[in-house]
């Protein structure tokens, strides 16, 4: 039947799997860091989210990111390059 044929255009995983969760990763995540991943996202600089956040310098949004990426790593199980230092 014509259901039953795969559809390769399609890829559940990503199109639908992988929303889901990094959905329930952001709910893990307090309103500052999801405030911060969102305009990281969205190419604003560290300096202009430590100004707009009330942090003394980017260099505590780098922090900040970084413990966002350990806990995505924990979160998700995969090794993205945060734990050995290979992203920020």
């Amino acid at each position: 039947m014509e259901w039953d044929i795969p559809d390769d255009s399609v890829n559940v995983e990503s199109t639908v799997l992988e929303p889901i969760a990094v959905s329930k990763f952001l709910d893990t995540l307090s309103e500052t860091d999801r405030k911060i991943l969102t305009m990281r996202m969205d190419d604003v600089t560290l300096e202009k989210i430590a100004e707009e956040l009330g942090f003394k310098t980017h260099s505590a949004i780098h922090k900040r990111i970084r413990k966002i990426g350990l806990a995505y790593e924990k979160f998700s199980g995969e090794d993205l390059g945060f734990s050995n230092k290979e992203i920020i």
